[in-house]
């Protein structure tokens, strides 16, 4: 049997070699009755904000006979929709934190309850919200695209041009902001970038590779197509390409790049002086020929408004917030994630369903170029692995895209 310790019983020991009394410690046996008391308060909590919504979302819209009750349908509907009014009122006035993260596109986003990175789709969708949501004083949107697809690079702006409208707007760009991705930047009241960004790649873009010498001599497939047009086929992989759908598809790639032109210049130029417009508008213009550069440089050329990371881009976007609703100069406002989903529940605890983006496939400006080399190169490398490699590696569509994709034949980017 073991006898408690006395501090007798090291009394010839210096002090400060002396064992520490045991007596002062807490017993095992408390330790977990405190942490049992701990996981007991816990699961008290849950159970009364459980017991407080789940009421809400009872299935009331259902009647004995199994039909469906359109009154109560609405009912539950203006239940939960009244449940998150009264939650949002009680909400402090604060910032907005949304992401735009990977290839910028209408497909519709999957993924996990927790996944962080949002899909252009969702996207628009917090972006409109926002600019709906009273509470909210500004927008700090943190970009690291490498583009998209012309028609959702130009939504995505549209929705940035809408939201600054009601509050500002910051952009931080972290890793790359490139074609589609600046598209939607561009719109924003700051541009602010690390040194090391990448910035640009303003230009457009329609792909496809000539395999009838693969094909046809080589493997012995010749391709038989029967169209309704001479241009059904067009960028038909199996023979070489006319000369007037060259003309056709040029026209095409110009119109779509003036229209990117114009909106960087539009997003830009209002940031300067009148005296200064034609020197910015001159340095843009050499600039829009699909190069990158980092973002120094980009603040050098007028790009970009300021180096610093998203805690300066945050900053930045306090102080227009202040000076938009003339509140206090000293006036800190709390960053807060803003999410918006369709899942009720998880919706009503602010949990976002928004998934994070897959492999890239979007082929922009010099990265693009890489991108045909790589895959002309490895054209003979058909499994499916090795295709999923080279599009996450070079930015090149992959099988899986092409065939949710079929019925859109232009691979049209930028």
């Amino acid at each position: 049997m073991m006898m408690p310790y006395t501090e007798d019983d090291h009394a010839d020991l210096p002090e400060d070699l002396r064992p520490h009394p045991q007596a002062n410690r807490p017993s095992r046996q408390a330790l977990g009755q405190n942490t049992f008391a701990k996981l007991l308060l816990g699961l008290v909590a849950l159970s009364v904000v459980v017991g407080f919504i789940m009421p809400l979302l009872q299935p009331s819209s259902r009647q004995a006979n199994g039909d469906m009750d359109t009154t109560a349908v609405k009912t539950d509907v203006e239940k939960i929709k009244a449940l998150k009014t009264a939650m949002k009122a009680v909400k402090a006035d604060h910032l907005a934190l949304i992401k735009l993260d990977g290839a910028i596109d209408s497909t519709a986003s999957e993924g996990g309850l927790f996944a962080e990175e949002a899909g252009a789709q969702q996207v628009r969708k917090a972006l409109d919200a926002a600019a709906e949501d009273d509470k909210v004083k500004g927008v700090l949107l943190i970009v690291n695209s490498p583009g998209g697809t012309v028609g959702m690079s130009q939504e995505l702006n549209y929705a940035v041009k809408r939201l600054k409208k009601t509050k500002p707007v910051v952009v931080s760009i972290t890793d790359m902001c490139a074609s589609g991705g600046y598209y939607t930047a561009v719109a924003a009241d700051k541009i602010v970038v690390n040194e090391g960004s990448l910035i640009g790649s303003i230009g457009v873009i329609i792909h496809a590779t000539n395999m009838k010498r693969l094909l046809s001599d080589k493997l012995g497939i010749d391709d038989m197509t029967i169209k309704s047009g001479k241009f059904k086929d067009i960028l038909s992989q199996s023979r070489p390409m006319r000369e007037d759908e060259r003309v056709l598809l040029q026209g095409l790639v110009d119109e779509s790049y003036q229209a990117f032109l114009r909106t960087v210049l539009e997003g830009r130029l209002d940031k300067v002086p009148t005296a200064e417009k034609p020197a910015l508008e001159a340095r843009l213009r050499a600039f829009a020929d699909g190069r990158v550069t980092n973002g120094s440089s980009a603040v050098k050329i007028g790009l970009a408004d300021e180096v610093g990371d998203w805690h300066h881009a945050k900053n930045t976007l306090n102080k227009l917030a202040l000076t938009y609703f003339n509140l206090k100069s000293d006036t800190v406002l709390d960053l807060e994630p803003f999410t918006t989903s369709n899942d009720g529940f998880l919706d009503l605890l602010g949990l976002s369903s928004s998934a994070n983006r897959g492999a890239g496939f979007v082929q922009t400006g010099i990265l693009g170029q890489l991108g045909q080399l790589l895959s002309q190169k490895h054209a003979m490398a058909s499994s499916a692995t090795v295709q999923a490699l080279l599009a996450k590696q070079t930015g090149m569509p992959s099988a899986s895209f092409v065939q949710n994709h079929e019925n859109q034949p232009l691979w049209f980017y930028q």
